[in-house]
């Protein structure tokens, strides 16, 4: 007897997999956002006990709890896709958490609708987990216990509330991590110490994250082997056996970090400890670090240069403590961490900075034959051309960049400085993408009161409002350039006509540049073609229309042809004319004799000749009339009533277009801001 390949559960299984589960719904800000879409997955548990129990793994192969509606995307998976989720029955959740292996709690509070009591997770496959600071000791070290092959393990707290650094023993149990985030935790040197040591075979990431701080007692060692000895006479004879039992004389090496975080509260932090930690990652690729002044910079940097040679990426974050969401005068020390890479071999380079002075000018100088992408971010409001200066004199000599972005978050920027800029960026040939955020200056023809929504401004400039301010269109400014659907996320002022023409002139003409973020606009290069390409038909905008008008819009091209037969003419009909619902039949002979009649009616009912004017078009051996409505009056009609219902869109469109285009007015989710990978 043959057996059917749909009753092994082998096959099964891999026919579940290629039914798509996560759907793409655009992208937007340079994020894909996945929606979960499980009406396809569920439609397959239903053909039989077998499809039942083989693909319902599949489903519940990521959660989160609990959904939060004002949040709707959550990141999840080791890749940092983000995903939508549905808020899920207790009972449910429960009877099919075996089945989890992404599970995130990230967002559970202790006052939600059902607590973890409740909900008596039985995970025991977990690869992923994420924690927020409602999650008790208690319910975190059993799905910790119960998991002890979790490959990423995330926890955020906060400093300001109960957080015992005694907590932290619960990790203990893990021995497979790839990544470990901590966040907002008082962190004892000596657990912290523990945990690395017990997954430093596979440990590729490490963050300390925002509001963490690295307890100044018990003190560690340069070699963070042991407690250095003028802190044993702050411990008690018991922390000090606890802390010889956990170190047991062991150096820290974890061999396999690439990626490490160091967005520690340093004001409250051991300096010493965390500058000697460093040492522990000789592989270490990405750092990224918050505001740093010289001293702490110096000592990063002397640790840096001696232990850590394949140093590629720094990255200086702008977490929202210590000294604002602004760096403040001082904090220079980034300036030494860079010099600690070997010359050539920094890559990527992200500075948040007051300003870009010289020193730090001549440091970057030093990696022109490697630098690749340079993000700078300035705050400076008293030296800005000396910042620009600087900026130019890197780009001038560091030829090789792919990337450059640059925010200016002073809101001083005039048309000067941004020359400035723009002349060392001529000397970047390979450069590919280019970002100028925060440009606001307008130039001596452009009105400071320029509309700041750049929809509503073109909405003003497609329907013709009187009063309404008229934009360039970007083919006029920017030849060989088409401004891209996907908004770039930096700004809401968008880009004066004379930034546009500034910047065209400067990097328009670079052979490698692809993509132009201009403020809150994405411009794109279009291709080059070499050979004439034939002109497609352009539609005519449209107009308000009555319902009993019959409007035939004429392509401008079809009108240059000589000849073309009652198949071509139905075939472009189709493509380039918007018909009225009320249109009547195709037959020609039918519509001239229609519109004679209404033509004949018109002409009676207004009895002047001032109302409406028709003119004739002649091609060949058929004739088509054009009606062309001129007063003021009726160019409101009932057209702007339709456009009133469609809401927020730009442009009338007839109820028959609306009916055949595919999402048109479909509703965009956006994405929630950006966060880490993890």
């Amino acid at each position: 007897m043959e057996t059917h390949p749909l009753s092994l559960p082998e096959i099964v299984l891999i026919v579940g997999k290629n039914i798509p589960l996560w759907v793409p719904r655009e992208q937007r800000y340079d994020v894909v956002v996945w929606l979960f879409k499980p009406k396809d997955l569920v439609a397959a548990l239903s053909v039989n006990r077998l499809f039942y129990t083989t693909l319902t793994p599949l489903l519940w192969n990521v959660c989160a709890y609990p959904y939060d509606r004002s949040q709707k995307y959550l990141s999840s998976s080791y890749r940092g896709t983000l995903c939508r989720f549905r808020d899920v029955a207790a009972d449910v959740f429960t009877k099919h958490s075996i089945h989890i292996r992404y599970l995130d709690l990230s967002r559970y509070e202790p006052h939600d609708l059902y607590s973890l009591n409740q909900l008596q997770l039985a995970c025991t496959r977990l690869r992923e987990l994420r924690l927020s600071h409602g999650v008790d000791v208690t319910n975190a070290g059993q799905l910790i216990r119960a998991n002890p092959g979790l490959q990423l393990m995330r926890w955020k707290r906060y400093i300001k509330f109960l957080n015992e650094p005694e907590d932290l023993r619960v990790l203990f149990p893990l021995r497979q991590l790839r990544y470990l985030g901590l966040k907002g935790w008082a962190i004892n040197p000596v657990y912290l110490h523990h945990i690395l040591h017990n997954n430093a075979n596979t440990l590729e990431e490490v963050e300390l994250g925002e509001w963490s701080i690295v307890l100044r007692t018990p003190h560690m060692n340069e070699q963070w082997n042991g407690l250095d000895p003028s802190s044993l006479d702050l411990l008690t004879d018991e922390e000090q056996a606890e802390a010889v039992e956990l170190i047991q004389g062991r150096s820290l090496l974890l061999p396999k970090v690439k990626t490490l975080h160091l967005l520690v509260k340093w004001s409250d932090t051991s300096r010493s400890t965390v500058c000697n930690l460093v040492r522990s990652f000789p592989a270490l690729e990405t750092l990224k670090i918050g505001f740093v002044d010289n001293e702490l910079g110096m000592r990063l940097g002397k640790n840096l240069k001696e232990t850590c040679p394949n140093l590629r990426s720094i990255l200086n974050m702008m977490p929202a403590f210590d000294s604002g969401r602004v760096p403040m005068p001082g904090y220079d020390g980034i300036s030494f961490i860079a010099g600690a890479c070997a010359p050539g071999n920094l890559v990527h380079l992200e500075l948040n900075r007051w300003e870009f002075d010289a020193k730090l000018a001549d440091a970057l100088v030093k990696h022109r034959n490697g630098l690749e992408i340079l993000d700078v971010s300035l705050s400076d409001y008293h030296n800005i051309v000396h910042s620009f200066e600087n900026v130019s004199k890197v780009l001038e000599k560091c030829t090789r960049l792919r990337e450059f972005s640059m925010y200016n978050d002073s809101r001083l920027c005039k048309e000067h400085h941004a020359s400035i800029l723009l002349k060392g960026l001529k000397a970047c040939r390979t450069l590919e993408w280019l970002t100028l955020v925060g440009f606001p200056f307008a130039g001596p023809d452009e009105s400071d009161n320029e509309p700041q929504d750049e929809e509503q401004e073109g909405l003003e400039t497609e329907l013709d409002v009187p009063g309404g301010t008229t934009s360039t269109p970007p083919s006029e400014l920017l030849p060989g350039w088409c401004r891209s659907e996907n908004k770039n996320r930096g700004d809401l002022v968008a880009p004066t006509d004379t930034l546009k023409i500034m910047v065209s002139e400067a990097v328009g003409t670079l052979p490698a540049i692809k993509i132009i973020d201009l403020n809150n606009q994405r411009f794109e290069k279009t291709p080059f073609v070499s050979a004439q390409p034939q002109s497609q038909p352009q539609p005519q905008p449209l107009l308000p229309a009555s319902p009993m008008t019959v409007m035939v819009l004429v392509d401008e091209e079809y009108e240059k042809q000589e000849e073309q037969d009652e198949e071509d003419l139905s075939e472009v009909s189709e493509t380039s004319y918007y018909l009225h619902e009320h249109q009547r039949p195709d037959p020609q002979e039918s519509i001239l004799r229609e519109k004679e009649e209404r033509r004949v009616e018109r002409q009676q009912d207004l009895g002047n000749e001032d109302g409406e004017e028709y003119q004739e078009v002649a091609r060949d051996d058929e004739m088509v009339y054009e009606e062309v409505v001129a007063g003021e009056d009726q160019k409101g009609g009932e057209g702007e009533e339709e456009d009133d219902d469609n809401g927020d869109d730009a442009e009338f469109v007839p109820r028959s277009w609306e009916a055949v285009s595919d999402g048109y007015h479909s509703e965009y989710d956006l994405a929630s801001p950006q966060g880490h990978n993890f």
